[in-house]
């Protein structure tokens, strides 16, 4: 009888991988090539210590693999390269060694050559489109890099944008900005030196000398009050930048160049308090930080309306990255300052996104910190990083319910802090806590944002009332001028006899989003009609604050912040001259070269002009005015 054949073996649950397997995928580049574990201990340049000890480059960490760790061939000499390394070390059993003895240093092994293989066949991952005048420059050592410090500017840089690949997790894209940004014809503001914080050095990239950036010592400048920012007039090198360190290029230019511009109308000292410790350390915050400012640099340097950053592979490619955040099962500070500034990135990048993944996680960070006690008095004694997340959380969310069409999810909370009754501040005149102030973030009284975010409520019962049929006129009138007469009558008046740019900035604001949510409460209840007395008287008042003689800075300033007014103002006229006034506020507002092509201005210029004047002037001037369907489907945040 034929013995019975031998079933197969399988391995036990638990049992031991087989030894030289990959032990695991959050360690290091190199200890992964190795297949052997990492211990993930980094030191102050992003080196694991395994590496350190083996005398060997740690090519950094990433959750997802690079493009060139992919490729077998390049993974496998590399491989063979450690191994004949360590054995010519004594550092492999049965091998004695052939390195140098006594006094004579061992020397690292490099890799960065091995990333890029030679051959045709197989083109290397990182690439640069650039001509042989944008070459990148030759290897170099850190101390070799430092000592030169020159510019990496060439006068024959074209328009176009040429980007580096990095690859690592947070890399950003690079792009050569043209030589003519310090023209004649720019008129240069007066800098003084970015001085308030320490400034590493060139950081050499773990990744070779090719992708380090070299920054000389005058690069990161603060513009004095009211004074614009001028772009870097250099190949902007942000490829290779290590992830983990506190202290970077990217993050750097975040902290001189558009921290300011995030926040127009918040106290640029107090901000700066609040944002400083979580951008400089590892962290959700720093990496989306770092997401902003490359968007920024790329926006401000191609000064194209149709260019979008984060369809730049390796900038979505960070965008990814950081989505990972959305799928914590609790959200910390450190994320919820993440979640503001990816909101940031989003508008910065010309206002379409899905920014609501971001603000729901804003709301859910919020919510767990209010729990069940009092807001008021939450926010009252919370820590100040908290405190300003939580209310430009509620600034994003007031704005967001306009385009969404949905009642405010802070609504709870605004009628606990700022309804009249419930705060108890029954006269506008009387200044609120500093703590409970909007005004001091985004340049609105608190009357003002629990009016819009009651607005929006009110829109949303008189839809579901008409589509229950049950919509009652006379109720739906009495609830908007409960709104509107008390609270939208008096405007904003300065605190003290010399105002600082920034309250004049603040008051301007206010004003302008006071008569703005007038013109929105009045549309909720006349429908979106141009030629409603009600409605043209609105508009006409939101001008006249817009008119008033004011800086350019100022002017420009409040633009940017306001543009929900320009919006609405813009799309329930049919008055062309009116039509003209907006759309030229809108323009004047990205005259600034650095910020020609940031933010939403331009795209709400294509929503009015396109999608609502262009199909005005088809129809009969007695149809309604679909601003609401318009917004909704382009999902542009207005703020």
């Amino acid at each position: 009888m034929p013995a019975a054949p031998k079933s197969p073996v399988s391995k036990k649950p638990g049992a031991p991988k087989a030894k030289g397997a990959v032990r695991a995928k959050s360690g290091c580049y190199t200890c992964r090539i190795r297949r052997k574990k990492c211990d993930e201990r980094q030191n102050e340049d992003g080196n694991c210590d395994t590496c350190v000890r083996l005398r060997l480059q740690c090519l950094g960490f990433g959750a997802k693999r690079p493009d060139w760790l992919r490729e077998s061939r390049n993974v496998s000499e590399m491989r063979d390269k450690i191994k004949g390394f360590l054995a010519a070390q004594g550092m492999i059993k049965g091998h004695s060694g052939t390195g140098p003895r006594g006094a004579d240093p061992v020397p690292i092994l490099r890799l960065d050559e091995d990333t890029t293989p030679s051959s045709s066949e197989s083109p290397p991952t990182p690439t640069l489109s650039l001509s042989p005048s944008e070459a990148p420059r030759p290897l170099q050592h850190e101390s070799a890099i430092r000592e030169q410090r020159q510019w990496l500017v060439s006068t024959d840089y074209p328009h176009s944008l040429h980007p580096l690949r990095g690859n690592s997790p947070f890399d950003g894209s690079s792009h050569s900005s043209h030589h003519d940004m310090y023209s004649n014809s720019y008129n240069s503001p007066s800098l003084v030196p970015w001085n308030t914080t320490p400034r590493s050095p060139a950081l050499t990239s773990s990744f070779g000398a090719t992708y380090t950036a070299d920054f000389p010592d005058d690069l990161y400048q603060i513009p004095m009050d009211d004074e614009e920012i001028m772009p870097l007039p250099f190949n902007f090198y942000t490829g290779g930048l290590k992830p983990g360190g506190g202290h970077d290029q990217l993050v750097n230019y975040y902290l001189s160049q558009v921290m300011n511009l995030q926040y127009l109308l918040a106290d640029s000292d107090h901000v700066h308090t609040i944002i400083f410790p979580s951008v400089t350390n590892p962290g959700a915050s720093q990496n989306a930080a770092r997401l902003l400012a490359s968007i920024h640099h790329q926006r401000a340097s191609c000064r194209s309306d149709n260019f979008i950053a984060l369809q730049d592979s390796d900038t979505k490619y960070q965008y990814e990255e950081l989505l990972q955040v959305l799928q914590k099962p609790q959200y910390s500070e450190d994320d919820a300052l993440a979640a503001i500034s990816m909101i940031s990135s989003i508008l910065f990048d010309g206002g379409h996104g899905q920014w609501q993944a971001w603000l729901n996680l804003s709301y859910l960070y919020a919510k767990s910190v209010f729990r069940d006690n009092d807001p008021r008095d939450t926010l009252q004694h919370c820590k100040p990083t908290t405190r300003f997340i939580i209310k430009t959380a509620i600034w994003f969310d007031v704005l967001a319910a306009i385009t969404t069409q949905q009642s405010p999810r802070f609504l709870h909370y605004i009628r606990q802090l700022y309804s009249p009754e419930a705060s108890g501040i029954l006269d506008p005149s009387v200044p609120p806590s500093p703590e409970l102030s909007m005004m001091s973030v985004m340049g609105c009284e608190n009357r003002i944002v629990w009016v819009l975010a009651e607005a929006s409520e009110l829109s949303v019962w008189k839809r579901d009332q008409i589509r229950r049929g049950s919509l009652s006129v006379p109720e739906l009138v009495q609830r908007a001028n409960d709104l509107d007469k008390p609270h939208l009558n008096q405007t904003a008046s300065q605190l003290g006899y010399q105002p600082s740019p920034t309250d004049v900035k603040r008051e301007l604001s206010s004003n302008i989003f006071r008569s703005a949510t007038r013109v929105y409460l009045r549309t909720i209840v006349s429908g979106d009609y141009p030629h409603v007395p009600e409605i043209m008287e609105a508009i006409e008042e939101t001008m006249s604050f817009v008119r008033r003689p004011q800086s350019p800075g100022v002017h420009s300033s409040v633009v940017r912040s306001t543009v929900f007014a320009f919006f609405i103002c813009g799309a329930l006229t049919d008055d062309p001259l009116l039509r003209n006034e907006v759309y030229s506020n809108l323009s004047l507002a990205n005259e600034d070269v650095s910020t020609s092509t940031v933010g939403n201005s331009s795209p709400i210029r294509k929503l009015l002009l396109q999608r609502i004047w262009h199909s005005r002037s088809k129809i009969h001037r007695n149809t309604p005015v679909p601003w609401r369907k318009v917004l909704c489907e382009a999902n542009m945040l207005l703020v």
